[in-house]
């Protein structure tokens, strides 16, 4: 923000306008000028000037709130407005083609909650009980000039959508449009219904005041606005925890004593995890919009880094466990029953489902949400996922989601029809590949691609035998079953049909050739070349070789190099067809290098993309 007026100016403006003989020094703003004043016997003040962007209405509403405020119980948390010569508590001035509005406030004494060192519960409870009298306050208030669509409303955070774009590290963006999507999934439905107040809308870090292990003052209400009365919470908890080791124990003592002073709806309490992430997502993208716009104002970066912190480390909280600890502060029932098993739903479950679908370890999870690489159980816990293998792009990835709920909600059916999408689909994902896989077919699943891929080169070679690798695993459906060693090997399995010829699993790490053979790919590769060559001798050829490019159940194994390469030729020579399993197209250009051969070297016949 540049500097209108000079020091000089100032100070004749103050004397001129109330009478006052200071020195005037420039301070910090996010949206008006602003100037301490001290006069000849070091009385200090605040003054605010306010352009002509800053509506005289709602200036006017500011001036209405805190006059409400100093004649309510927390009257001395709040600064009092000082009057003009002309006893009114706003000064309009025209210098050149331009308005200008100006306020002295007394000043507060206190240090920045952002400044203080010494944060103890006892604070944080304070600091609740502080904004939950404010609130309560001012239920009897009202101002029709906070009714207004604002910015940093919590209530308008899917606004923040349209600045993801300009977070530029791809993984805070995929956090922030995470919980912009939670936003919009679990509050923004309800939001509507919920107690709506006039309220103070920042209560942040550089405007709440303490001394003496208390809060003593808030200032500023250039934010202001009429909304739903939690969103004012939410706010406060999220600057409180910032920079905390435990976010969550502190957010539950803002609320436990906000609830003392002006009780919680357990709704509201339901939906604080949520509302704070949103909050966050609203400073992060601001900052992002005002680095886009070339911003040098400190103001708008003040919390850009803590706030991006607090977001990462609210993502590895358990949603229920936040809901659970908000729930217990206030008195009300928790949603975490800790003793309680499983033993009924696991019986409905075998009555209703498949047995052979089975259930992992032995003492069951019940997962009951995901978020990226994470899942979060019934019981509060979070897991990083290392199990489930196709959510490549993570859980509920908000590009994803927000892609298939446009789609759904235009049309869904199947490939009978002309679509303009299905075309231009195929058309990106045939640009990543090599010149000769240029035709794609949609499946709904990877079990399916294989089995269409296996059926494609029966057909082609007319043949029927299938080369696979020991230890591997293709899919589900009978046909990708009965070429997976790990399912007819394993336990319940079947024998091994006559068609299926497994070859040695190119296992650098405990195989016959390992790590520091130059040629063992080649070497492994032999053995396919030597089931080739006893098919021969049978009057027979490979259907098709087929391979995971990560060798997944047989111990998440990179293929040695060379590998891929001459199993290739031995099965192109024969006259079979050469399938590359899972590649994984979410990290790259498929021709670039992936698990660990090239497909611009050695291109399969038909690839199969997880």
């Amino acid at each position: 923000m540049n500097l209108h007026f000079s020091r000089t100016e100032i100070e004749q403006l103050v004397k001129t306008h109330y009478g006052l003989s200071v020195s005037a020094k420039t301070l910090n703003g996010y949206d008006e000028f602003n100037y301490l004043l001290i006069d000849k016997q070091d009385k200090k003040y605040i003054l605010k000037v306010a352009t002509e962007r800053q509506d005289l209405y709602f200036l006017d509403a500011q001036v209405k709130i805190l006059k409400h405020l100093i004649k309510s119980n927390v009257a001395n948390y709040f600064q009092k407005y000082l009057l003009n010569t002309e006893k009114n508590e706003l000064t309009q001035l025209t210098i050149g083609n331009k308005t200008y509005s100006l306020r002295i406030l007394s000043y507060l004494e206190g240090k920045f909650w952002g400044e203080n060192k010494n944060f103890t519960d006892r604070l944080y409870l304070d600091l609740g009980n502080f904004l939950g009298s404010m609130d309560k306050a001012l239920s009897n208030f009202s101002h029709p000039a906070m009714h207004r669509h604002y910015t940093w409303d919590i209530s308008n955070a899917s606004d923040a959508n349209s600045k993801l774009k300009l977070i530029k590290d791809h993984e805070r963006r995929r956090v922030a449009g995470y919980f912009l999507l939670q936003f919009e999934t679990e509050a923004l439905p309800v939001l509507s219904s919920l107690r709506h107040a006039y309220v103070h809308n920042d209560v942040n870090d550089y405007n709440i005041l303490v001394q003496n292990n208390k809060v003593t003052g808030l200032i500023d209400f250039g934010d202001m606005v009429y909304t739903a009365l939690v969103n004012n919470l939410a706010i406060a908890c999220t600057y409180a925890m910032l920079n905390t080791d435990n976010p969550l124990h502190v957010a539950s003592l803002v609320v436990k004593g906000y609830h003392e002073k002006f009780p919680v709806t357990m709704q509201e309490l339901d939906l604080l995890y949520y509302l704070i992430a949103a909050r966050l997502c609203i400073s992060v993208t601001q900052a992002a919009y005002n680095t886009s716009k070339n911003s040098h104002n400190k103001h708008h970066f003040i919390t850009e880094t803590p706030a991006w912190d607090l977001l990462f480390k609210l993502i590895r909280i358990n949603p229920l466990k936040a809901q659970d600890t908000f729930r217990k502060e206030c008195g009300f029932e928790g949603l975490i029953q800790y003793e309680a098993g499983y033993n009924q739903l696991v019986n409905e479950r075998k009555k209703n489902i498949g047995r052979n679908l089975s259930i992992s370890y032995r003492k069951p999870l019940k997962i009951v949400k995901g978020a990226l690489q994470y899942l979060y159980d019934d019981k509060g816990k979070t897991f990083v996922d290392c199990v489930n293998n196709p959510s490549h792009v993570g859980h509920c990835h908000p590009v994803v989601v927000k892609r298939m709920q446009k789609q759904i909600a235009i049309l869904n059916t199947n490939t009978r029809y002309l679509h303009d999408l299905i075309v231009e689909y195929a058309e990106k994902i045939t640009a990543t590949l090599p010149s000769s896989l240029n035709v794609c077919y949609f499946v709904n699943s990877g079990s399916e691609a294989n089995d269409l891929a296996i059926r494609m080169s029966r057909h082609f070679t007319k043949q029927n035998d299938i080369i696979v690798l020991n230890h591997a695993y293709h899919g589900t459906t009978t046909v990708d079953m009965e070429m997976s060693p790990y399912k007819f090997d394993g336990k319940g399995g079947f024998e091994k049909k006559t068609w299926i010829h497994k070859a040695e699993s190119p296992n650098l790490y405990s195989g016959r050739y390992q790590y520091g053979d130059p040629s063992a790919g080649v070497k492994y590769a032999k053995d396919v070349q030597r089931i080739i060559e006893e098919l021969q001798k049978e009057n027979k050829a490979p259907a098709a070789f087929i391979c995971e490019t990560l060798l997944g159940v047989g111990g998440q194994l990179p293929l040695p190099k060379g590998y891929l390469k001459a199993v290739y030729q031995y099965t192109k020579s024969a006259g079979g067809v050469c399938i590359a399993d899972e590649v994984q197209v979410g990290f790259g250009r498929v021709g670039d290098k992936f698990w660990g051969f090239e497909l611009q070297e050695v291109v399969p016949d038909i690839v199969v993309m997880g």
